[in-house]
């Protein structure tokens, strides 16, 4: 080599190997960390499912009250005094909060999924109210003020009405609603489905009785004419032309036939001997003719149970999205078919329930409301359910207990029909039986074992209580007047939550 030579052959080689080299270092790194990378996301993503469902049933939430904080930093549904259950009360603020649209539920979500869409499904025990409750107002004097009276000795036909072959003993017939129409008979005030079922198709009225009836809510044939025997024009039959028409008995009898067509009731009156009498009354829309009252007809109630483990569907379900509350299925099926990784996750849990307040001021918009929830192997007391009602209007409350027996239901209605008038409260029972409790003019008290079952000896039966609907009150207080929380202890059923984790962006 001579002299001042800096790069030799065996020198330029060497480097060249050192660059390949380091040439393939960077290159593996690279692919290492890639990797790596992929490796960390997958598990990160594996894992996010059940890390939610961890904080959600493992902690009650930070503070432990968030159920009734602004302020929320972590939310969880495990109860603080039953570590091994779910509690029912922070389920139902969550639900609730979510269908309110609630910001700060929101952001404390968001943190919990790190940004991630996901969507929660809840299988809890359902109890579904089967039956009718309506609210009407019922007449009680009919003394006619403004209208048009018909008198008629032999029977009620219609004009332009079906004619019913071997129905109605050849007479025409009309329709009626089924579910706002209703009978006076003996003072007792009775749906159409109950009058048959006491007294068959065929509801002979006496002097005093009464049927009211409204036309069905939709058109068709049967919206015809009154007429009676002589074929004088009465008036017509049409939406709008009548509020409801009344026929009082004044002597003798007069016989309604009811039978069953489509969604309404086919209707026929006849009257009979040459001597009776009846009066058939038009009532037009807002005209004030008679005198009434407020009452509410209970029908065929019943309550359907439904286990988690029996449900087809969740009990709720719903989603946050890019930020937002989502309840609507089919939204969320399509975001989370946009993802290219869905995570999945549940846990079957039992859910502790013990709901118990001293007071509840409750106005329209926040019912349905759950009262009263949980069980008691106690005697339950006279004491009971002071209702304070503000205004003029009507309350209906449900509530079953449920025990070896099986399930008995209860509806309360609670009427005020004017200022300075008594509250009325009207307690229907499954088995047919009702009881009448009055109150004054401020408040009505329903005694607890008037409302629930007592268990028998030995026995521990469950409890709930919910205000199902408020109509005219501008809001209604209900107070404990004794202390019902002394006798009642939680309650535990079964429970299933499902989570599904994903990201569309």
């Amino acid at each position: 080599m001579r002299r001042a030579q800096i790069f030799s052959l065996d020198a330029l080689i060497s480097l060249v190997i050192v660059v390949m080299i380091i040439s393939v270092i960077t290159s593996t790194s690279e692919t290492i960390r890639g990797e790596l990378t992929s490796i960390v996301s997958w598990y990160d993503r594996a894992n996010i499912a059940n890390n939610m469902l961890d904080v959600l049933v493992n902690t009650p939430g930070e503070p432990e009250n968030w159920e009734n904080s602004s302020n929320i930093v972590v939310i969880g549904l495990r109860s603080s005094t039953y570590p091994y259950a779910l509690d029912y009360g922070k389920l139902l603020s969550l639900v609730e909060r979510v269908d309110n649209n609630d910001s700060v539920v929101l952001n404390a979500l968001e943190r919990l999924s790190g940004g991630r869409d996901f969507a929660l499904s809840f299988y809890y025990t359902n109890i579904t109210l089967n039956g009718t409750i309506v609210a009407k107002q019922v007449v009680e004097n009919v003394t006619v003020v403004i209208g048009e009276t018909i008198s008629f000795t032999s029977r009620i036909t219609l004009k332009r009405a079906n004619r019913g072959q071997g129905y109605g003993y050849g007479q025409r017939y009309f329709f009626v609603d089924r579910l706002n129409s209703y009978f006076i008979i003996n003072g007792k005030v009775m749906s159409i489905q109950d009058a048959i079922v006491e007294y068959g198709s065929e509801i002979v009225l006496g002097p005093g009785d009464s049927f009211v009836f409204y036309p069905p809510r939709r058109g068709g044939r049967g919206r015809s004419s009154f007429v009676v025997d002589n074929g004088t024009y009465v008036t017509s039959v049409a939406p709008g032309d009548y509020q409801y028409a009344v026929i009082r008995v004044e002597s003798g009898t007069v016989t309604v036939q009811i039978g069953p067509g489509g969604g309404r009731w086919k209707v026929s009156v006849y009257i009979e001997g040459n001597n009776s009498q009846g009066v058939v009354i038009i009532a037009r829309e807002g005209e004030e003719q008679v005198e009434q009252v407020r009452q509410v007809l209970v029908s065929n109630i019943s309550l359907l149970v439904t286990y988690p483990t029996q449900l087809t569907v969740p009990s709720y379900t719903f989603a946050v999205i890019n930020g937002s509350f989502v309840t609507d299925p089919l939204l969320i099926y399509s975001s989370k078919n946009a993802s290219s990784w869905v995570e999945y996750a549940e846990v079957r849990m039992p859910i502790v329930t013990l709901i118990y307040n001293k007071n509840y001021t409750l106005t329209p918009a926040e019912v349905p409301k759950l009262l009263i929830a949980g069980q008691t192997d106690q005697i339950l007391p006279y004491y009971g359910l002071k209702i304070t009602p503000n205004g003029i209007g009507n309350a209906t409350l449900v509530a079953w207990t449920v025990g070896e027996d099986g399930v008995l239901n209860t509806i309360i209605v609670v009427n005020k029909t004017s200022e300075t008038g008594t509250i009325q409260a009207k307690v229907y029972y499954s088995n047919g039986e009702s009881v009448e409790i009055l109150g004054t003019p401020e408040y009505v008290v329903i005694p607890w074992n008037a409302i629930f079952q007592s268990p028998e000896y030995g026995q521990t039966v469950s409890m709930s209580l919910w205000v199902y609907s408020i109509d005219g009150f501008s809001s209604v207080t209900f107070e404990d007047t004794g202390s019902l929380d002394a006798l009642m202890k939680p309650k535990f059923e079964s429970g299933v939550i499902k989570i599904w984790v994903w990201d569309d962006s």
